[in-house]
């Protein structure tokens, strides 16, 4: 569901952000902003590359599971979070990819399934933020082809 915000400037430099780009945004900015990194509220923000050098282990990505849940459901609150999902331990490549499924709320209805995926590289560079696309009605979350993500070099 696209609901487009239309701004005082019409023409061609005009931007009109959608509620599916708007929550992609939120979203990719509490999970990226580390704790302490914004002022006035300390509390704001997941710190994900804060965990990339930290012993992976039940209790780590439990932790990271709870603090991505807590903070979208405090600071994006029109986003129901319906689950994240962490790379195996034992990759090969020693990096990190994190998937957050969620719907966004309008009103009494909900948008489509969305997903973004953070990507670390080895090195603990984020490599990729992409949103991918919706997942069609009755379909499953197997089905969803990623968009292309956005490279961060």
């Amino acid at each position: 569901m696209a609901i487009s915000v239309s701004t005082p400037l019409d023409g061609a430099n005009s931007a009109a952000v959608t509620t599916t780009e708007a929550a992609f945004q939120l979203v990719k900015t509490v999970v990226l902003t580390n704790p302490n990194e914004r002022i006035l509220d300390g509390n704001f923000g997941v710190g994900l590359k804060k965990v990339l050098f930290e012993q992976d282990s039940p209790v780590l990505r439990a932790d990271l599971r709870s603090r991505i849940s807590s903070q979208i459901a405090t600071y994006v609150p029109q986003v129901q979070l319906l689950g994240v999902q962490l790379s195996p331990p034992d990759t090969a490549d020693a990096s990190l990819s994190v998937g957050i499924t969620y719907v966004i709320r309008i009103g009494s209805s909900s948008s489509d399934l969305q997903e973004i995926n953070f990507t670390y590289d080895e090195g603990g560079s984020l490599s990729s933020v992409g949103l991918a696309s919706p997942v069609a009605e009755g379909g499953s979350l197997s089905s969803v082809a990623p968009a292309s993500p956005v490279a961060l070099r």
